[in-house]
């Protein structure tokens, strides 16, 4: 379901939830062969008055494997973690995290930002191997 189709649906806040945006190709192989490996989410408030602080909640799936623990077989998993988060409101960065491998599987994160333009508002999430997803919803200011 597209942004704009959940936000026409919705009164409240806007919840975007896509298995993969568009353009994405991230698998990981298995027995059973390529797998979609990650999905994002992000809340926000579909409407804002100017001036007004605003919580944005945004989870991403993924394992974070920190490359120190051992498998079945006792071989070291290889690290593969998210390595940085950041939202960009219509273009401009408005946070930015840098995560390491003590965060847990499926980051979440809660942040405050101060509502001065409206536009999209884009989470994304970059990590080892090339890992790459974003999600955008849109927020109107008032």
């Amino acid at each position: 379901m597209q942004c704009d189709e959940l936000q026409a649906q919705a009164e409240g806040p806007a919840l975007v939830q896509n298995a993969l945006p568009p353009g994405i190709q991230q698998t990981s192989t298995d027995k059973n062969g390529p797998k979609p490996m990650a999905r994002g989410i992000v809340f926000a408030p579909a409407r804002a008055k100017r001036g007004e602080r605003i919580e944005i909640r945004a989870s991403v799936q993924h394992p974070m494997e920190t490359g120190h623990r051992a498998d079945g077989e006792g071989n070291t998993v290889p690290r593969d973690i998210v390595r940085r988060v950041e939202c960009r409101w219509a273009g401009e960065l408005v946070f930015a995290a840098d995560l390491f491998p003590a965060v847990a599987a499926n980051p979440y994160l809660a942040f405050h930002v101060i509502a001065t333009v409206g536009g999209p508002l884009t989470m994304r999430w970059l990590g080892d191997k090339g890992f790459e997803v974003s999600e955008t919803v849109r927020v109107e200011v008032v």
